[in-house]
């Protein structure tokens, strides 16, 4: 999935999440969107390595075969986040903060193992699973993915997404502001 539909994911998790707390939902909608696209951040380290001079052989499109994006990475980062939530010295908005990481992070794959494939079992197998609904499972040069999925059904998916954000999103914050 590309990252406009991480965003709207991120931003209905955090609409869906204000409702329980309605005084901030700017704030739960940005944690929202935050938390739903972290594990994206590894498309960075190919590019931080190019900056800093690294040979790598590190190809950011194929990084749902990266450890970011494994459930057991996840599971450890959300099960220590959640257990410094749990501190008497944490602050009280920590609770929520660790139930968004571990949303957000699970929507991310999610999503991802709907629009393309992850290797949800590493590191016991690379193999990767998911519907594939961008039907592009050989393009791994970005610029030719980006031109072809709109027109793939993961493509229309992501768009309705982005489009139920929008309006939800509008929605919440209207109520708030009224």
């Amino acid at each position: 999935m590309l990252p406009s539909g991480h965003i709207a994911g991120g931003a209905l998790l955090g609409a869906l999440r204000s409702r329980r707390s309605a005084s901030h939902p700017g704030l739960l909608i940005g944690g929202g969107i935050t938390a739903a696209t972290l594990p994206d951040l590894d498309l960075l380290l190919p590019l931080l390595l190019d900056r800093v001079g690294v040979d790598h052989r590190l190809n950011s499109g194929v990084h749902h075969g990266w450890i970011t994006h494994t459930p057991l990475f996840w599971g450890v980062v959300t099960s220590c986040a959640r257990r410094l939530a749990r501190h008497r010295s944490a602050p009280r908005w920590a609770p929520e903060a660790a139930r968004m990481l571990t949303l957000g992070a699970t929507l991310h794959l999610t999503q991802d193992s709907i629009a393309n494939t992850v290797a949800l079992l590493w590191p016991l197998s690379r193999r990767e699973y998911g519907l594939g609904l961008d039907r592009l499972p050989d393009v791994t040069d970005h610029e030719e993915y980006i031109r072809r999925y709109p027109s793939s059904p993961a493509g229309k998916l992501e768009a309705g997404l982005v489009l139920a954000a929008f309006s939800v999103c509008a929605v919440r914050l209207a109520q708030r502001a009224g």
